[in-house]
């Protein structure tokens, strides 16, 4: 049986549980084939950055955004809206988590060609224009030794990111030495958003 309109079968929950269900809607999204999920982990050297970045569609779909990062030592974390990136990053995948038959693609664009193509990601692409830093000063600074984590699984830290718009996730390295970091982003898309 399946949700007119939809590609998913259709369980009742109700049926295998005699309870009132509920999810998150990050968990909604995956059985929908809406959510996606890319990482970058590398050692970055002192006072460098690591990145992931794309452009959001000009449509008015939206991308519901969860950020979590890590450091094994003291850093900074920004969120970049706007800002003008080089075209020297590396293309990155960008999956969808729901992997039963064949998945949707991404929506965002990425622009490791010289050109926005939509399915995947950039990483470690230069920023050539910092735009607007919209988590604050960044996060994260830690002065001392010691792991860095940060981020959030909460749907409650969500980001909803604006349309037709250049993102940057960016990880500095604020060590004297090689420091191994990563960034991971979790995103669902909301087709004919209002």
């Amino acid at each position: 049986m399946y949700i007119i309109g939809s590609d998913k079968p259709y369980f009742d929950d109700e049926i295998i549980v005699p309870a009132t269900i509920t999810e998150d809607i990050f968990h909604y999204a995956v059985h929908e084939g809406l959510a996606y999920q890319t990482s970058h982990h590398v050692d970055v050297a002192n006072g460098a950055t690591m990145s992931i970045s794309f452009k959001t569609p000009n449509t008015d779909m939206q991308l519901h955004t969860l950020v979590s990062f890590w450091s094994e030592g003291e850093a900074i974390f920004k969120i970049r809206e706007a800002p003008t990136m080089d075209t020297d990053g590396t293309i990155h995948p960008a999956n969808n988590r729901w992997r039963a038959g064949t998945p949707n693609t991404t929506t965002v664009l990425d622009n490791s060609t010289g050109s926005w193509v939509a399915g995947n990601c950039t990483i470690d692409a230069t920023v050539l224009a910092g735009g607007n830093i919209i988590n604050g000063g960044g996060e994260g600074e830690q002065i001392g030794v010691g792991k860095f984590s940060g981020g959030s699984v909460d749907a409650a830290h969500e980001w909803v990111l604006e349309s037709d718009t250049e993102y940057c996730f960016e990880f500095l390295n604020g060590t004297v030495l090689a420091n191994e970091m990563s960034i991971g982003l979790s995103w669902f898309e909301v087709p004919n958003a209002q």
